[in-house]
């Protein structure tokens, strides 16, 4: 991370270069009122190979580039994390270690410790557009965090342990947020899991289709493990075995972008809410009848150069299938009548009612359709496969360096339809929010959500003895962005001494180093640069400690 202005401006190339990607968003996307064998999961090992598991995201739909995090990365604007403090983007806690069961005789002594040498200052350069290299001052407001501990076995006999290592991610954060977990002093075999999306929607009802809460604060944190929030780490994923009919469209070849620059399909169909939920995929633009139940979905022809140019766009039915639909062409923009060379004849556009078996395809000059159909999984799959690949044409540099990376494309599915039952779209779950499911708006925050993901070792403690366990990772400050606050460098870090450890802890110290370039504006650790007080114990009686420092400057 750099300076902050260089960060706005990396993120906002970032939100063009994605909405380029996809045609960008239709702002008259019209949403009137909303409709009143599962596998094991999120078990893998952690040596990855990285060139299978690369996966990226598409921004698209009604969220935006804000939904997606490339502004901002926690949508938790004005959130709090106690204290008084309030952050626009708040990283979470730093979370003790645990175990996946209370063990007797076991007690823990932890030690830990933030390097600030991340903010030491560099010099870089980038060449402007007249060929001019200009140099600028750039340092990272981050801290390399280490977070060890020492168990101690007091008991007669040998135990066995699942230790479980908690951080607060997302799958767009940097790969560099996941511990390096060593045990012994040896690299530790860790397998990772995901927790659930902890955020919460719009009320029932509200008209705001993309409102929903992050955890921006460490509250809610808290009342998130207080509530069994590991759990949802280890369950099986939704089941998505369930038949759905699919309607695939496309341009045909040799329509040309250049002929009809604003050219659109669009697609008209009815449904009953109570019995029909219809989830879509690369449509910009749409409308909604709550009373009637007539819907209609809308998709701007690309260009050319446009990485998600010539790809399919889907319509697919949970419940009931849709009724009869009409499918048209137009050129020339929202409101205008067919263009006569793409309009589809009266009734050709048309699915014949009784054609629900097998595949139907329909046509005009500019567009097809084919219905068929498969089980939800193997559509979300078809999907996100596209989504996360049109994505991949879009971003580059430090923005393929996530966590995303890390998660196989089976996994992330399950991901999303966890999501997808958290929205209540899922066949047996009555709808509470206000969404039309869009597939792009559910994949985006899938990526984003922030959650609180585990890394599980096994450890033997000998009879009497102990062993040492360290996790080494990189942690963003909270901070505020430029523009939003008068003091927009100021960067806070927390951590939380038992929320959610099963383990017996002994004492607990923290300390800082490397801090040169820092100077602390608020804390509870009670550090005194000043006087050279750079370690102190802490009391366990205390849920939370809280540094706050800034960047100094010369």
């Amino acid at each position: 991370m750099i300076p902050d202005e260089e960060e706005r401006f990396r993120a906002m190339k970032k939100e063009e270069r994605v909405l380029r990607a996809l045609g960008q968003v239709d702002d008259t996307y019209v949403e009137e009122a909303a409709p009143g064998s599962g596998a094991r999961k999120k078990k893998r090992w952690n040596r990855w190979i990285a060139a299978a598991a690369c996966l990226c995201l598409v921004a698209a739909g009604a969220f935006g580039a804000v939904q997606l995090g490339l502004i901002g990365g926690n949508a938790g604007a004005g959130g709090g994390n106690g204290n008084g403090i309030t952050y626009m983007f708040y990283a979470g806690p730093v979370f003790p270690l645990t175990a996946a069961q209370e063990e007797t005789g076991i007690t823990a002594e932890r030690s830990l410790g933030y390097d600030f040498s991340p903010y030491r200052s560099r010099t870089e350069t980038y060449t402007d557009s007249e060929g001019k290299t200009v140099s600028y001052e750039a340092y990272d407001a981050k801290a390399v965090v280490t977070d060890e501990y020492v168990l101690r076995n007091e008991s007669g006999e040998e135990k066995t342990m699942t230790l479980l290592y908690p951080f607060a991610a997302g799958l767009g954060s940097a790969a560099d947020v996941k511990p390096v977990i060593t045990a012994g002093g040896k690299p530790a075999e860790t397998a990772w899991h995901i927790g659930a999306y902890g955020g919460t929607f719009s009320a029932p009802g509200s008209r705001e289709n993309g409102d929903y809460s992050q955890l921006n604060s460490w509250e809610k944190y808290r009342a998130l493990t207080e509530a069994g929030y590991q759990k949802t780490a280890f369950d099986s994923f939704p089941d998505l075995s369930q038949r759905v009919a699919v309607y695939e469209f496309r341009y045909v070849s040799g329509v040309e972008f250049e002929a009809a620059p604003a050219l659109e399909v669009r697609v008209e169909y009815h449904i009953d809410p109570e019995r029909t939920t219809v989830l879509s995929y690369g449509f910009n633009s749409g409308t909604y009848d709550a009373e009637t139940g007539n819907c209609s979905r809308g998709r701007d022809m690309m260009s050319p150069e446009a990485p998600g140019y010539g790809e399919t766009f889907y319509l697919i039915a949970l419940g009931e299938d849709i009724g009869e639909f009409q499918m048209n062409t137009f050129a020339g923009g929202e409101g205008s009548t067919p263009f006569e060379t793409f309009a589809a004849a009266d009734g050709e556009g048309k699915r014949p009612a009784d054609g629900r078996g097998g595949k139907t395809r329909i046509k005009t000059d500019a567009a097809e359709a084919v219905r068929y159909e498969c089980t939800l999984g193997e559509i979300l799959t078809r999907a996100a496969e596209q989504y996360l690949d049109v994505y991949e044409k879009a971003v580059y540099g430090e923005d393929r360096k996530a966590l995303l990376y890390e998660v196989n494309r089976e996994e992330f599915v399950g991901l999303a339809a966890e999501m997808m039952e958290h929205m209540r779209l899922l066949p047996g779950h009555q709808k509470e929010r206000n969404t039309q499911g869009e597939l792009e708006d559910i994949f985006s925050l899938t990526r984003e959500a922030d959650r609180v993901m585990y890394l599980s070792f096994e450890v033997t403690v000998p009879a009497g003895g102990e062993i040492r366990v360290a996790a080494r990772m990189v942690k963003p400050a909270s901070r505020d962005y430029p523009g939003g606050r008068r003091n927009a460098d100021r960067n806070g870090y927390d951590m939380v001494t038992g929320l959610g450890s099963v383990l017996t802890f002994a004492k607990q110290t923290a300390s800082v180093s490397n801090t040169d370039a820092v100077e602390i504006l608020r804390q509870n650790f009670g550090f005194d640069l000043k006087k050279g007080i750079t370690s102190v114990e802490l009391n366990l009686d205390e849920p939370r400690y809280f540094l706050e420092v800034q960047k100094k400057r010369n």
